[in-house]
């Protein structure tokens, strides 16, 4: 990768922290959101693909509409025993009904063995309640379908396409929610792989 393009994602990067946190004063406080999970690979061999993760992210809702959120994230592979992907980025979304939201986000992302490069990642989501399933208190319990599109800046290539379907449960404690779901990761210029995937979620 040119050196310009590294500097022009360094910059695209930078704005989009400077802008979270300059627009913090005049939002309500944000919310600080730690997940931390599991995806486990469907394949013959369970442990290659599986990985542990963990996220935590800065949310600040502007309006009811759209949002903005920093965030770190780290992946460790379990076949191979150690950390195999760091994130650091900012996602910016918008909300155009109450169950359909788009997103677009900025990370550099550090791979073991592979560099670090900065990606471009593509989100939609589908969430509405459960009604065929009991609520939690007076929270219902969501289903979710996901579609993530990561392009690779540096090489300007398309790296992988990710679809998963699941439910957000909450639990009594107000602050937690577990997620349960299944996620099938189309690498564009790999193997595909299909994981089920859980999670647990705590909101300060």
């Amino acid at each position: 990768m040119s050196r310009r393009r590294r500097l022009a994602g360094c910059l695209l990067l930078s704005s989009l922290f400077l802008l979270a946190f300059s627009t913090a004063a005049f939002a309500q406080r944000p919310a600080l959101r730690l997940s931390h999970g599991a995806r486990w690979s469907l394949r013959s061999k369970p442990a290659a693909g599986s990985e542990v993760l963990g996220r935590l992210e800065l949310a600040w809702k502007e309006t009811a509409r759209w949002f903005l959120v920093p965030f770190a994230e780290v992946r460790r592979d379990v076949d191979q025993g150690s950390w195999s992907r760091t994130e650091l980025g900012a996602e910016a979304g918008f909300k155009l009904f109450s169950w359909f939201t788009v997103s677009q986000g900025l990370h550099r992302a550090w791979l073991s063995g592979s560099g670090d490069r900065f990606e471009w990642e593509i989100r939609t989501l589908l969430s509405w309640p459960a009604a065929f399933l009991p609520k939690v208190g007076t929270r219902p319990v969501m289903v979710y379908a996901l579609n993530e599109y990561t392009y690779n800046l540096e090489s300007g290539q398309g790296l992988r396409n990710e679809v998963a379907v699941g439910f957000k449960i909450p639990l009594p404690s107000r602050r937690w929610a577990m997620v349960l779901g299944w996620r099938h990761m189309d690498l564009i210029h790999g193997l595909d792989m299909d994981q089920f995937e859980s999670s647990f979620e705590i909101q300060f």
